[in-house]
């Protein structure tokens, strides 16, 4: 939807941009039942939009910031998920050689 991007454009007003950063492991897509997770919220910079700017100019500098956001966040997340497979195999070579 523009309506937020059209008044922000409008009457020269920043837009805050907002990123949930964990909500895929609360509501996955195939959404069987809703985890409970302690979630990370990320307000952004205020982005002031210029006044040349048109509405997609504003929506695609808005996607841009989150979208960073949540490949810094996911890269984060798998590094650690990707630490702990390493460290379980570890634990069950260790486990088995005693």
């Amino acid at each position: 939807k523009d309506g937020a991007f059209r008044l922000a454009l409008e009457k020269q007003i920043p837009i805050v941009p907002v990123t949930i950063a964990t909500n895929w492991i609360i509501l996955p897509d195939e959404l069987t039942e809703i985890k409970w997770h302690p979630i990370k919220v990320i307000f952004h910079e205020p982005i002031v939009p210029d006044q040349s700017w048109e509405v997609n100019t504003l929506k695609q500098e808005v996607f841009r910031v989150i979208d960073g956001e949540l490949m810094k966040v996911k890269s984060e997340f798998e590094a650690i998920s990707g630490l702990q497979q390493v460290q379980e195999g570890q634990r069950r070579s260790s486990t088995n050689s005693v």
